[in-house]
């Protein structure tokens, strides 16, 4: 099995087939599209065992234009002035060309999976920069800080997998704040200092249990299709999710796949009734039964303002 390229290898790859003027997006795009292609690679090798066969098969026609496709449209590096279509073409010719030896230059053997065998962790956190709760004074706004150390979770990500985590809370110190993933919890003044906790509507993660478990926004997206498309509650969900996932592990109980129910469809709603500041007010404290759940109550309770389901099943499917 290849241990892949070394840093060394990497920097001579990149002097010996890229302009210096290339971007470092381009030429990781064409460097990633050769770790995918080995595939194609060994189809055409496997060809040219057999008698009689050309060298330019159409496997490496087809790698040929792979790489070719990696670096986009043509016409978007000429505009950016980091390459001309000239000097896309030859690089992307001579990628192809060389892809062969590339594959002995690189290191990569018969294995060039092992880019998607790295330890590295996702960072799951805001993707708020400052304070939106606190009023904009001059000069600039309240930064967010770090709160406490980094916590390690577990995540079931959008390829069904579960993975290892970093969770990063942030915190403004000025108004007290925590920015989490999925939601903004605060001390509301009005409200006699309750902390209450502000929903965040696009957020790409959702934390289901209190005992640290997330999960990727498209798995809310698949429960959402399927209990539109099938009618599937929530035991059925999260049996057919367990067998789902990539290499067992835990499985997804009943009270998570109702959690991830709630919260998806918390933030549609959110959506649905364009009240996105009003709507997302929650006790910091509040469970899946105190909001209430669609199909069985008509208003969700528990939040600051009341909120009839729509009559219609049929939603837009992001």
């Amino acid at each position: 099995m290849a241990n892949g390229p070394t840093v060394g290898e990497i920097a001579m790859f990149l002097e010996m087939y890229f302009p210096s003027t290339v971007s470092f997006q381009t030429a990781l795009a064409a460097l990633c599209t050769l770790l995918s292609i080995y595939p194609l690679l060994a189809l055409h090798r496997n060809q040219l065992r057999e008698p009689r066969q050309p060298q330019h098969t159409a496997w490496k026609r087809g790698i040929a234009q792979v790489i070719t496709d990696s670096f986009g449209m043509v016409s978007n590096f000429a505009e950016d002035g980091w390459m001309s279509q000239e000097e896309v073409q030859d690089c992307a010719d001579s990628l192809a060309r060389n892809v062969k030896s590339l594959f002995n230059l690189l290191n990569l053997g018969t294995d060039p999976d092992f880019i998607h065998r790295t330890n590295s962790r996702p960072i799951i956190c805001t993707t708020f920069q400052d304070c939106i709760l606190c009023p904009v004074t001059i000069g600039h706004p309240k930064s967010l800080r770090r709160r406490e150390k980094f916590l390690e979770v577990s995540l079931l990500d959008q390829s069904l997998k579960w993975v290892t985590a970093t969770l990063a809370v942030a915190h403004c110190k000025s108004c007290g704040a925590d920015y989490y993933p999925d939601r903004i919890v605060f001390s509301h003044l009005e409200r006699n200092g309750t902390r209450q906790q502000r929903l965040v509507y696009d957020a790409q993660y959702l934390r289901i249990s209190k005992h640290g478990i997330w999960v990727h926004r498209h798995i809310a997206i698949l429960q959402e299709r399927a209990i539109i498309r099938f009618h599937s509650g929530w035991s059925s969900f999260a049996e057919w999710l367990s067998d789902s996932i990539k290499g067992g592990g835990k499985a997804i109980t009943y009270r998570q796949s109702k959690q991830l129910y709630i919260e998806h469809f918390s933030r549609r709603l959110l959506i649905f009734h364009e009240k996105l500041p009003e709507i997302a007010l929650v006790p910091s404290n509040t469970s899946s039964d105190t909001k209430g759940w669609p199909g069985r109550e008509p208003v969700i309770s528990g939040w600051s303002v009341g909120v009839r389901l729509p009559r219609q099943t049929e939603t837009k499917l992001v």
